[in-house]
């Protein structure tokens, strides 16, 4: 959001650090497609969480009909129905959607490639498909599972020496790949340090004890049970049409590529932090497969969708899947009232992007983010060192009498003993 409402208001596609620009930071790991429809939006209408929005409403759209017409493809208009009631009352898709996050945009050219991808192979088909392909890679840097997925598909073809389909493919694979690259290498020209971001979205910075008990505590949540349901439903389904459609090449390829996709993104998310956003991808693809083997229960199957979808419904109407906190609106508010014409340093993007523009209110990414970014991005200068910090506290710095709480966790630690009352 803050690098859109840069791009909206000055032209500038930036992360303000510390008084300074980093332009196209890596960090975000979502693109221009998401980014500049929302910077638009901030443009029209000013800026505002409901304006961000608007762009992200779209997206949401456009994933639901693509979510339809792959449903109606794989399956049937009644197995599309069912998928998209499923994917619509689901808080994870919803809740993830409404906020400035590539899931949801990414998922929308995904789907849409391979729907299209469902059509007779040519090579014009390939490029339409690749290119879909590679705007989701653009739009959310995880999506670029889809590469191997689309080498699981290739291998079949290649072990039949069908020509024709490695040629599509390949094609397909280049594409994507040609579409995502030239973006990359403009992040790569302004910093480098991308590694360091998969390492930690693959371990973290915890120890193995820890992270064992965080994993054993995020995996035991009724939603990866609702999940793991799903899947296997999915499975069986996806393991039927492979049988039955195996001649069929494009249809085989288009199978094979999303049985890949759903199972390299539940590996990415058991690997990681057990954020469910990590695992929407493949909730959301695996919903017609799933829908497809459980109408075949009839009754019994319509009950079990029928209380799922009744079950997220009131997950989502009860606020289970997000907060109507408006901690950050408060923390921001407070800045405006108390630090016009003084100094700081905000470390809590959510606070920062709610203010208005002020060369005096520095922004600065969170301490655990910092740990990974270039030091010279991120360390304050020696003026800025004296400036006091708002961001959240743990329960040490909350119980130091020199820091000041603001509401919720939101407080400012005040600068060194050492610095001069620089704020005034």
């Amino acid at each position: 959001m803050i690098v859109a409402r840069q791009f909206a208001e000055t032209g500038q596609y930036a992360l303000p650090m510390l008084g300074s620009n980093w332009y196209a930071p890596y960090t975000l790991a979502v693109g221009p497609t998401l980014v500049l429809p929302v910077a638009s939006t901030i443009q029209l209408f000013g800026f505002s969480v409901a304006a961000v929005r608007i762009a992200m409403v779209l997206y949401m759209l456009a994933a639901t009909l693509g979510v339809y017409a792959f449903a109606a493809r794989v399956g049937s208009r009644t197995v599309a129905r069912w998928s998209v009631l499923l994917l619509m009352s689901l808080s994870a898709f919803v809740n993830t959607g409404k906020p400035m996050l590539g899931e949801v945009p990414g998922i929308a050219f995904m789907v849409l490639g391979l729907v299209l991808s469902l059509k007779p192979h040519t090579t014009r088909s390939a490029l339409l498909v690749g290119f879909l392909f590679g705007l989701s890679f653009l739009t959310k840097l995880t999506d670029g599972l889809i590469l191997p997925a689309l080498g699981l598909a290739l291998l079949p073809a290649l072990w039949l020496r069908e020509r024709k389909e490695v040629r599509w493919i390949l094609t397909t694979l280049i594409v994507t790949c040609a579409v995502y690259a030239p973006w990359r290498l403009v992040e790569m020209h302004y910093a480098t340090g991308l590694g360091r971001e998969f390492a930690f979205m693959f371990s973290g910075d915890t120890s193995m004890a820890d992270l064992v008990h965080q994993k054993l505590a995020a995996f035991v949540r009724p939603q990866f049970g609702y999940y793991a349901l799903f899947f296997l439903a999915a499975a069986v389904e996806l393991q039927r049409q492979l049988k039955t459609q195996w001649k069929n090449t494009a249809r085989r390829t288009t199978l094979l590529t999303t049985a890949g996709l759903i199972l390299l993104f539940t590996i990415y998310c058991l690997s990681s932090f057990g954020w469910y956003r990590h695992l929407l991808p493949a909730h959301v693809l695996l919903l017609p497969f799933a829908v497809a083997t459980l109408l075949r229960y009839k009754r019994i199957g319509v009950l079990i969708m029928g209380a799922a979808i009744l079950f997220q419904l009131w997950w989502q109407l009860t606020d289970r899947g997000a907060t109507r906190s408006d901690a950050a609106t408060i923390a921001a508010a407070y800045v405006e009232e108390n630090f016009q014409g003084k100094p700081i340093i905000v470390q809590q993007a959510e606070v920062f992007v709610r203010l208005p523009q002020s060369p005096q209110w520095l922004f600065l990414t969170n301490p655990k983010l910092s740990s990974r970014l270039d030091p010279a991005l991120v360390t304050p200068n020696a003026e800025q060192r004296c400036f006091p910090v708002l961001r959240t506290l743990n329960t040490e710095e909350q119980a130091n009498s020199s820091n000041t709480m603001i509401t919720g966790k939101y407080g400012i630690i005040a600068p060194p003993a050492d610095c001069k009352n620089v704020a005034g």
